[in-house]
């Protein structure tokens, strides 16, 4: 019985996160750029927050120039 409130507890606290996480977003000069990453499948918001957090500006990529 521990065990699955243990388990519920954990859930509940990710499900809080992931709401703060959307929220926190809005307005967010990056927010385009996250919506686009989730119509690809199985982006959620979270994983489209770390992808954009880590690479930053995707329009930069168009800017590369390979030698």
């Amino acid at each position: 019985m521990e065990y699955c409130q243990t388990v519920q507890s954990a859930e509940e606290r990710a499900a809080r996160l992931t709401e703060a996480v959307g929220d926190a977003i809005h307005g967010w000069r990056f927010e385009p750029q996250m919506a686009a990453l989730q119509a690809l499948r199985g982006i959620d918001p979270i994983s489209a927050v770390g992808l954009v957090a880590e690479i930053g500006d995707l329009g930069r990529a168009s800017r590369i120039r390979v030698r």
